[in-house]
């Protein structure tokens, strides 16, 4: 939202608490709720509080409004294996590549890397793909629900395999920039701020895995 957005969202609150027949929350709390609700459009806020309205009794939280604007942990983590799944066919591995949110590539790393994942997924049966979709969207929903991930947290892009080739070669001045895959386009490789591999989240995660591995070894 913008700051132009303020009445028309102290209208929006006022109402909704008027539908539940609920106190009337003073400029302070409602202000409150406006700066967690920044980052959405006024449009989406709107939507959400009439299609909670229709659903619910009780006084709208913006809990409640992130909730319907975007999606169930569950709907999230769907929406997320589709996409992943359109870049592994658009792009393969050959390219670095950047998704919208730090929880991908959390996921990716989890899981061994780009060019590992591609290796993977990427020659997969259906049925077997959809059992693999299990694993990827539980660690996507720990990704996003354990903490809220930060770009920090994570590599900045995906390493592919021309630039793991080009820069073992030494052939650094050859290397294409990572690949946007919302957009297709080309990111400057030096301005995508990210962390490392060593992420502690990572390494509980994947011991996690192979204390599971181990386990199901041992009945074997």
């Amino acid at each position: 939202m913008r700051e132009s957005d303020w009445r028309d969202f102290c209208s929006l609150i006022h109402l909704a608490d008027d539908a539940a027949k609920n106190t009337k929350r003073d400029e302070k709390t409602v202000a409150f709720m406006f700066e967690v609700l920044m980052p959405y459009e006024f449009k989406g806020i709107r939507r959400a509080v009439i299609e909670y309205i229709r659903e619910d009794k009780f006084a709208v939280a913006p809990s409640d409004i992130i909730r319907r604007i975007d999606g169930t942990p569950a709907e999230q983590s769907l929406a997320a294996w589709r996409l992943f799944l359109y870049t592994l066919e658009r792009y393969g591995y050959y390219d670095s590549v950047r998704f919208p949110s730090p929880a991908y590539h959390f996921v990716i790393k989890c899981l061994g890397g780009w060019e590992q994942v591609y290796e993977v997924y990427g020659s997969l049966p259906d049925r077997e793909l959809q059992f693999r979709a299990k694993e990827w969207r539980t660690l996507f929903e720990i990704g996003t629900g354990v903490r809220k991930l930060s770009r920090d947290d994570v590599p900045g892009y995906l390493a592919g395999y021309f630039e793991r080739q080009n820069s073992s070669h030494g052939f650094g001045d050859y290397i294409p920039e990572p690949i946007d895959v919302m957009t297709g386009e080309t990111l400057n490789r030096e301005e995508l701020t990210g962390g490392t591999d060593k992420n502690p989240m990572l390494k509980f995660v994947k011991g996690l895995r192979i204390g599971k591995r181990n386990k199901e070894m041992n009945k074997k």
